[in-house]
């Protein structure tokens, strides 16, 4: 009896602890594996894991404590030795009770002798028995409670009475018996304990754990949620899943590789067949389940990864479902990409390379390339048609050798055509449309800004709304919201402003020019009419030639020329400058501050000035000729002409005044004969045309006749005399002769006498040119007494 105690105690206790580490075992595996590894691309040895929770022993370990399983295992194997020791001490106790009672029984049925004598014997053999068991437990207080019964005992022995023996051996049995249930008490609340520990640890996770040996799980599988590393190989007889990566420096399959239930599978659906090269499908792709088309590779450096994907050509790659790369070292990446081209790439749902496309060539997105070496598609439905076409963004087309298209629904159309923004297109060679629903459609047209337009060959438009049309030329420019109509060369550069004609120019806001080389500039101005010129504000020349320069002024006539403020010029060759000076006939020319010339050819010069006649001029402040006073001249201020082949030299309130007149430069630069100017009480001046020159020269002349008509001197007797004189007077020379005779004597009175005589002379004279020749004669009679 005093081993089998020892034996149970420690088969029990070897039972709980083997259940305890059993248990936390796998506890501490199941939680190790579920944390899975890495996946992805081959990678050196992993360094090992740096310890999470180490097993450092809680020294009072309760339900709730948290930490991990092993802390717990010294406190629980504490507290299973405590059941057992508690446990062992009851069934100690129970076994001394059951001895005093045998003790009694057997008092009662033998001789008191005899019953003395065994008792005695029993009694020592209980005190041994208490000794052997008792004390190797360490029970304490039980074990001198039993030599205390052992005593009674002997003393009863000794006694040798029965029912003394009878007696103790009852009270001995009780103590015991009280004594046991007491420490199977204490065992029942110390395994309790353990149990609720137990089950409490088993919900926590293992802390770091190192192995010796091999662990084999043969039910069940390993979970792990952490990183592992494995020195060696991993063999996996079965499936092999993952929640998290896997880094491994190889990792191999003999046939093939299935991954999400199927979903994925690299080779075949049974995982017993595979192509050439590289395939992972047949089981599907992305969760499509494990019903999915094989995919499929034509040669053993072709890659084909998703259902019905295929990689036919050396160098090939096709990834995705319904993914195809036919052409040599083609990529197609995405569901129903296609690269069917050499070295093309296509990226994207339903990207295409086709077959007529070059090497190089690239299709993103959902887009397509048609044909052309290295033409690139990359977008939504974009179309790449050309080597080097380049297509991207949303719907875009670019068609031509290095034609581009960038934005949304753009199209380039021709080699190296350009369309980008939202709606652009240019068509032709070299054109570029830039902008929202720019147009360029023409060889080398440019249209840059919204609903821009650039129609005709080599031209530019430029800004929103900017238009150069189909009929302009070469060379034309249209900026802003301006527009070209027609015309090589044409400019219109700002707001809304128009040109039509070779070489037309209309800049500003806004302006309209038309006519080979008519030039609008400024704001609000009108040019019309070849080489017609307006520039400024609200200024209009319509006409070849015609200029209006200022504000509001008008030109309108061939060579029309209106320049300053208000001024107009409205007939051939008429010219207006100054504030609201006005010319109204051909040719006429008005300058001055409300200067007006209307008469043809006629010209007015100064404020106010008028000139209504033809051929007239009016010149100075006021000056006026009137409408019926043709060719005639009006000068100084107020000066009015009052007939027609008129001068008019000031009013009769002004004086006039020349004062080189009587300098030597005056007189030497006169030539031929000169004049003298006359004037009226009006203030008509004329020149006398040489009369009075004329008229001192016949005086001078004149004068020596009558110097060379003297009479003879008769005296006496005499009856008849002549005479020849010669005279020179002032540069004028002369003849003269005479002749005297004696009528008669006595006539009346002695001694009278009548004389008769007469003479003549001829005479010439130069006065300023004008020469004279002058004939003269006398005859005289004379009475003398």
């Amino acid at each position: 009896m005093a081993i089998f105690p020892s034996a149970r105690r420690r088969a029990l206790a070897t039972s709980i602890s083997i259940t305890l580490i059993a248990s936390l075992s796998l506890s501490m595996v199941r939680q190790t594996l579920a944390a899975g590894g890495n996946a992805g691309i081959p990678n050196p040895a992993s360094p090992t894991p740096a310890p999470v929770v180490t097993s450092t022993e809680i020294a009072n370990p309760v339900v709730g404590g948290g930490g991990c399983s092993q802390q717990y295992l010294p406190g629980l194997s504490r507290i299973a030795n405590q059941a057992l020791t508690a446990n062992d001490v009851g069934l100690a106790s129970n076994g001394v009770g059951a001895a005093a009672v045998v003790v009694s029984l057997t008092a009662q049925s033998a001789a008191q002798t005899a019953a003395a004598i065994s008792f005695g014997a029993i009694s020592g053999g209980l005190a041994e028995a208490a000794i052997g068991v008792v004390v190797p437990l360490d029970a304490g207080a039980a074990a001198p409670g039993l030599g205390v019964a052992a005593g009674g005992a002997a003393a009863l022995a000794a006694d040798s009475t029965a029912a003394v023996i009878v007696t103790a051996a009852s009270a001995v049995g009780a103590a015991a018996s009280v004594s046991g249930v007491a420490s199977q008490v204490a065992s029942s609340v110390f395994a309790h304990q353990a149990q609720d520990l137990t089950t409490y640890v088993n919900t926590l996770d293992s802390c770091d754990t190192k192995f010796t040996g091999t662990v084999t799980v043969k039910a069940g599988g390993v979970n792990v949620t952490g990183d592992s590393v494995f020195g060696g190989k991993v063999g996996v007889a079965g499936a092999l899943n993952v929640a998290g990566n896997i880094d491994a420096s190889t990792f191999s399959a003999t046939q093939g590789i299935s991954a999400f239930g199927g979903a994925i599978t690299i080779g075949d659906p049974g995982l017993t067949t595979y192509s050439s090269g590289i395939t992972l499908g047949g089981g599907a792709f992305s969760g499509a389940g494990t019903g999915g088309a094989q995919a499929f590779t034509g040669d053993v450096t072709a890659v084909a990864i998703g259902n019905n994907a295929s990689a036919t050509r050396i160098g090939s790659v096709a990834f995705g479902t319904d993914a195809s790369a036919t052409g040599l070292n083609a990529t197609a990446i995405g569901t129903g990409s296609r690269a069917f081209a050499d070295t093309s790439v296509a990226i994207g749902f339903g990207a295409l390379v086709s077959a007529a496309a070059g090497a190089g060539s690239f299709a993103g997105g959902t887009s397509t390339v048609i044909d052309g070496t290295g033409a690139i598609s990359i977008g939504n439905l974009n179309n790449a048609s050309g080597t080097g076409a380049v297509a991207t963004g949303d719907n875009n087309t670019a068609t031509g050798r290095g034609a581009v298209a960038t934005g949304s629904s753009n199209t380039a159309s021709g080699q190296a055509a350009i369309a980008l923004g939202q709606g652009s297109r240019a068509t032709g060679a070299g054109a570029i449309a830039q902008g929202q629903t720019a147009l360029a459609l023409a060889d080398n047209a440019i249209a840059v800004g919204g609903s821009s337009q650039a129609l005709a060959g080599t031209s530019v438009a430029i800004g929103f709304g900017a238009l150069v049309s189909a009929a302009a030329g070469a060379g034309s420019f249209a900026g802003g919201t301006s527009s070209v109509l027609e015309g090589i060369g044409a400019v219109s550069i700002g707001n809304l402003n128009v040109a039509s004609g070779s070489g037309a120019v209309a800049i500003g806001d806004p302006n309209i020019a038309t006519g080979t080389g008519a030039v609008g500039v400024g704001a609000n101005n009108t040019a019309l009419g070849q080489g017609a010129f307006s520039a400024g504000n609200l200024n209009v020349a319509a006409g070849t030639g015609a200029l209006a320069i200022g504000d509001s002024n008008i030109a309108i006539g061939n060579a029309a020329i209106a320049q300053g403020q208000g001024s107009s010029a409205t007939m051939n060759g008429a010219i207006a400058f100054g504030q609201t000076a006005n010319a109204s006939a051909t040719n006429a020319v008005a300058v001055g501050t409300r200067s007006t010339a209307s008469g043809f050819a006629s010209s007015a010069v100064g404020q106010n000035a008028t000139s209504a006649a033809t051929n007239s001029t009016a010149l100075g402040s006021g000056a006026t000729v009137a409408a019926a006073y043709e060719n005639s001249t009006a000068l100084g201020s107020g000066a009015s002409a009052s007939a027609s082949n008129q001068v008019t030299l000031g009013t009769s309130n002004q004086t006039t005044t020349a004062p080189g007149m009587n300098t030597d430069l005056s007189r030497s630069r006169q030539q031929g004969l000169l004049g003298v100017v006359t004037s009226d009480n009006a203030g008509n001046l004329a020149s006398d045309n040489g009369a009075l020159y004329r008229q001192v020269a016949s005086i001078k002349a004149g004068v020596v006749i009558g110097m060379a008509l003297s009479d003879p001197n008769l005296t006496g007797s005499e009856r008849f005399g002549i005479k020849i004189n010669a005279s020179a007077f002032g540069g004028a020379y002369g003849y003269g002769f005479s002749a005297a005779g004696v009528l008669g004597t006595g006539l009346l009175s002695r001694g009278d006498r009548l004389t008769l005589s007469g003479a003549g002379g001829w005479a010439e004279a130069d006065v300023s040119g004008y020469g004279k020749s002058m004939v003269g004669g006398r005859v005289s009679a004379q009475y003398s007494w």
